[in-house]
């Protein structure tokens, strides 16, 4: 009989398990669902989009091409009231970048002396969540970090924005929140993100790895305390070589890293120092 109590009990014990386990996990989710919209709403401000329009030239083993004028639209986030924006540098100077993933790929062969490609920007605007566009200007680049910054032409604004504190370090696996502004088709909607550090560079310098959800570049990366971890970037490099067309290799020149808040801290720094100078011709190149 004591057999029998323990097959029950045990049994018991089961059912309980399959009741309880899904309700947790549906608590669980819907924990994740607020905190996500409590965090888009108290950061869906600062994260705007930016507007560049480049004077692109290129020549051929010197012989210049001709010049081509284009416009882009990135993601930028606001990280000062004075409404100063940082943004992927890689994705205002797309010529260097694809000279940097041509050089990988072929070995640097026929492009030192040969091939060259330049971007000037030449009109910089930060477009708000109510679209509208406040003139601005380049006031610092960092290719070695991929970030580059910007600042309105106004000097009395007091914009929305994140906070670059000290928050705590993210942890292997922790859970992260990315938060982006969809394009011009989608109404510029923000959205956010769910992801996971799934890895932790070190050398040369710490970059944070998530797991997904960092396609967007610009981007500010939250923890589950609001607090930003850091912004995410490109993590420049030639690519792996191994062809012509080779798409691995391509891929090894374009990944998509967080840069964590103090090292873009200590960089905005020197932003600000800039922005806070008056503005003079052609004074965002280097």
């Amino acid at each position: 009989m004591r057999f029998g109590h323990m097959h029950v009990a045990v049994a018991g014990l089961a059912l309980a398990m399959l009741v309880v386990t899904p309700v947790a996990t549906a608590q669980e989710a819907d924990a994740i669902k607020t905190q996500a919209k409590k965090l888009l709403d108290a950061n869906q401000d600062a994260v705007v989009h930016v507007k560049i329009a480049l004077k692109q030239r290129m020549s051929f083993f010197g012989q210049e091409g001709q010049g081509q004028d284009s416009q882009t639209e990135v993601t930028g986030t606001i990280i000062d009231p004075s409404g100063l924006t940082v943004v992927s540098e890689s994705d205002i100077d797309p010529m260097s970048m694809m000279m940097s993933m041509m050089g990988g790929i072929m070995g640097g062969a026929g492009l030192e002396g040969g091939i060259d490609a330049q971007s000037e920007v030449t009109d910089v605007k930060i477009v708000l969540k109510d679209g509208k566009e406040l003139p601005a200007r380049l006031v610092l680049r960092d290719k070695d970090l991929d970030l580059a910054f910007v600042a309105p032409q106004q000097k009395d604004m007091k914009l929305p924005h994140v906070s670059l504190g000290s928050g705590k370090a993210p942890e292997f696996f922790d859970e992260i929140f990315v938060v982006r502004r969809l394009d011009r088709s989608l109404d510029r909607q923000p959205a956010i993100g769910l992801a996971r550090i799934s890895a932790i560079v070190q050398k040369p310098r710490t970059f944070y790895v998530p797991d997904s959800m960092a396609e967007q570049l610009g981007c500010p990366v939250l923890d589950r305390q609001g607090k930003v971890v850091g912004i995410t970037v490109r993590r420049r490099g030639p690519a792996s070589g191994g062809g012509m067309f080779s798409f691995a290799g391509l891929a090894g020149a374009m990944t998509a890293v967080i840069l964590p808040a103090e090292d873009v801290k200590e960089i905005a720094e020197q932003a600000l120092a800039e922005a806070a100078k008056p503005a003079q011709k052609k004074s965002e190149e280097k």
